[in-house]
């Protein structure tokens, strides 16, 4: 229901390991699990990806807004975005 990831720039990312990607979206070849989204100027990591996720970290935006559940407050002080804020 809710996908929570950060945004690095490209040239501060790294990994290791195996990887597959199909039209940008990282996956793992074992598990299929998402990984991360490569872009031209940073790369969206997938924070339960992580095997040590950053703590303290605040929500900067929420996209998709417009597929929110009736039931669901919106993240307050945050901008909205009916889609994806960034492309």
């Amino acid at each position: 229901m809710f996908t929570t990831y950060a945004k690095w720039p490209i040239e501060r990312f790294s990994l290791s390991g195996e990887i597959e990607t199909y039209e940008g979206r990282s996956f793992c070849p074992v598990c299929g699990s998402r990984l991360f989204n490569l872009h031209e100027d940073d790369v969206e990591v997938r924070i339960g990806s992580l095997d040590a996720a950053p703590t303290g970290l605040m929500p900067q935006q929420e996209g998709w807004v417009i597929r929110r559940e009736h039931w669901l407050q919106p993240i307050g002080g945050v901008p909205q975005f009916n889609k994806d804020p960034t492309r």
